[in-house]
């Protein structure tokens, strides 16, 4: 049952009740086939009686009365419901041979009850035979049972015909299912665009509208993934473009010195110290680089202190911010990640030493129901007519990318709270 389709079960479903209903229906005319039957013959062979007697009192005497008697049960055996037949004095009764009717197995189901009476006959006096009437049901039951069997074939042109309009009503009304289905491959394929038109009924407009809904919401979504791999791939240039900058302005000319001041001291070991200055730059923009592409403070002491540290260093320099860090014990999260939270922390900090004019901020990393970084501050906010900058682009898309949400909000009584959330992280 369950390889059927919808449409089909449906249809099955009601041939079935038609099928049951007409069951049903030819099971009480079965069993009230007696009530009927019975009083017919019992009815028929009492008329029979009577017309009989009436008959025999007409007889006149004759050498030929056997045979008129004979004549008279042979006329009356052509009646319904009785068999009529003559037996001379002295004789037996002979078998009536039986008439055509329904199936033997019909006539046990209605079990017609047996009637049959004796009729003495005298004429002017003198016993002349008698007659035996029988009730003989089967011209009713052949009546009977043709209309069962009309009722049959009627019931299986109903179920038939009501087989095929279901199955077409049902699957013209299911045909939003079809639709929807080859909208849902279509989407499976990406195409986001392919959207469902047409009627559908109201339990199937609502599906619609909501597939419709959701090609549209993944249409945007995949936009914004295109947009946003093509900004990555426009920062991860930029960032290399800048490391090739500084690996050519900076160290490329502390080596030229480092090579010149090498050679002079093997002329002059006073020299020296010019080298060791030289090594000590190259070794800072070195830092520098590796900073760039991975904090150092992240290897070597875990996001939290490396939050702590970056912390100290924004009260260092300008030396007149406070920055208090709190963070919740944290599970073991993704480098990437770790990275992203740190980078978002350091771009909002930066912003409230550069531009804010704050007095204090505070950086709160919350582990409840995913993970929630925020950075707040009591500066002068932001202006809402100044365009987003690269650096708060920069931590957006850092959350994006890690399936986060960045948030901008007014802080009481005045200042900035920048948040990144990431659900389930």
């Amino acid at each position: 049952m369950a390889a059927l389709s919808l449409r089909f079960r449906l249809s099955l479903i009601l041939a079935g009740v038609l099928a049951l209903l007409l069951a049903l229906d030819a099971a009480l005319t079965l069993l009230g086939a007696g009530r009927r039957v019975d009083p017919e013959i019992a009815d028929a062979t009492a008329l029979t009686r009577d017309v009989l007697s009436e008959a025999i009192q007409n007889v006149k005497p004759g050498p030929d009365v056997a045979a008129r008697l004979a004549a008279l049960a042979a006329s009356l055996d052509r009646l319904r419901h009785v068999r009529v037949t003559y037996a001379a004095p002295g004789a037996d009764f002979e078998s009536a041979p039986p008439r055509p009717g329904p199936p033997q197995a019909f006539v046990a189901l209605v079990r017609p009850r047996a009637v049959s009476a004796t009729l003495p006959a005298e004429v002017a006096g003198q016993p002349a035979g008698a007659f035996r009437i029988e009730g003989d049901p089967a011209d009713e039951l052949e009546e009977l049972w043709e209309s069962l069997v009309a009722l049959a074939l009627d019931g299986a042109v109903a179920a038939a015909l009501g087989f095929g309009v279901v199955y077409w009503a049902t699957g013209r009304a299911l045909r939003p299912l079809d639709r929807l289905n080859a909208g849902l491959a279509a989407l499976g394929r990406r195409d986001y665009d392919a959207r469902l038109v047409g009627e559908a009924a109201p339990e199937f407009a609502p599906l619609l509208q909501r597939f419709n809904a959701l090609g549209g919401s993944l249409a945007d979504a995949e936009r914004e993934n295109r947009a946003l791999r093509a900004r990555l791939v426009s920062i991860q240039d930029e960032e290399r473009k800048q490391i090739a900058r500084e690996l050519h302005d900076e160290i490329g000319p502390h080596l030229f010195a480092a090579r010149a001041q090498a050679g002079a001291a093997r002329q002059a070991p006073q020299n020296l110290d010019g080298l060791i200055d030289t090594l000590d730059a190259l070794q800072a923009v070195n830092r520098r680089i590796l900073d760039r592409l991975r904090p150092a403070a992240l290897e070597e002491l875990g996001l939290g202190p490396a939050l702590a540290a970056l912390g100290r260093f924004y009260e260092r320099h300008p030396g007149t911010l406070r920055v208090a860090v709190e963070v919740d014990p944290l599970p073991a999260l993704d480098a990437g990640l770790e990275t992203a939270l740190y980078r978002i922390a350091q771009e909002a900090l930066t912003n409230v030493a550069r531009h804010a004019g704050a007095s204090e901020a505070r950086v709160t990393l919350r582990a409840q129901a995913g993970l929630v970084l925020r950075i707040a501050d009591d500066g002068r906010g932001l202006d809402p007519r100044t365009p987003p900058g690269r650096g708060q682009i920069g931590m957006r898309e850092r959350a994006a990318a890690y399936g986060g949400a960045l948030a901008l909000r007014a802080h009481a009584p005045h200042g900035l709270v920048v948040e990144a959330s990431f659900p389930g992280a």
